[in-house]
């Protein structure tokens, strides 16, 4: 006959059954866990698209440059970056002086630089400035899992347009053009 190998208990002492927890301790682990859940999705990533660049601050830049300088200016180029807006504003003698807005502050200007013919001088008039980062946000929308690198606003050959240059998961660049009343015009891989 074969043996069991289940302990049997000690001699006089009784084998505990496992019993149900009280109602209590069920009801307290259950918060904790609701606690703990709601504590990791307090660090998630919000819902749509967000700005890894400053184009939201494109406006207070050119307002600050346009305070500094006394009124209306004509532009080389308008970027952003991860942590600064440069503003290229556009000199009599074919120059450009570098801006930078950055934390709520203007610096002070670069020395002037050659503008270079790649650079045509516009002037902001019909121009959504205060659209800057809508316009950032439309193009994130437009390919939701590509990062964006790079977005500004320059003179094309026949207009001034926003420029905005996402890399793709793959790895390729993207490159979508709004015009300059922040109007979709088209994508173009490259």
């Amino acid at each position: 006959m074969a043996r069991s190998t289940t302990p049997r208990p000690a001699a006089g002492r009784r084998r505990r059954r496992w019993r149900r927890p009280p109602w209590w301790l069920l009801a307290l682990t259950a918060v904790a866990a609701v606690a703990v859940v709601a504590l990791l999705r307090s660090g998630a990533e919000p819902e749509g698209p967000r700005l890894t660049l400053r184009a939201d601050e494109v406006p207070a830049a050119v307002e600050a440059v346009e305070a500094e300088l006394g009124g209306p200016q004509r532009y080389t180029e308008i970027n952003a970056g991860v942590d600064v807006v440069n503003v290229f504003v556009a000199g009599a003698d074919g120059t450009e002086v570098p801006w930078q807005f950055r934390d709520g502050r203007l610096d002070p200007p670069a020395p002037a630089q050659p503008a270079g013919a790649e650079h045509p001088a516009f002037a902001l008039d019909g121009v959504a400035v205060a659209r800057a980062g809508g316009i950032v946000r439309d193009a994130q929308a437009k390919f939701p899992t590509a990062t964006v690198t790079r977005f500004s606003v320059r003179r094309a050959p026949d207009a001034v347009v926003w420029s905005v240059a996402l890399r793709s998961t793959q790895g390729g660049l993207i490159e979508v053009t709004f015009a300059a009343d922040g109007t979709y015009l088209s994508a173009d891989l490259r």
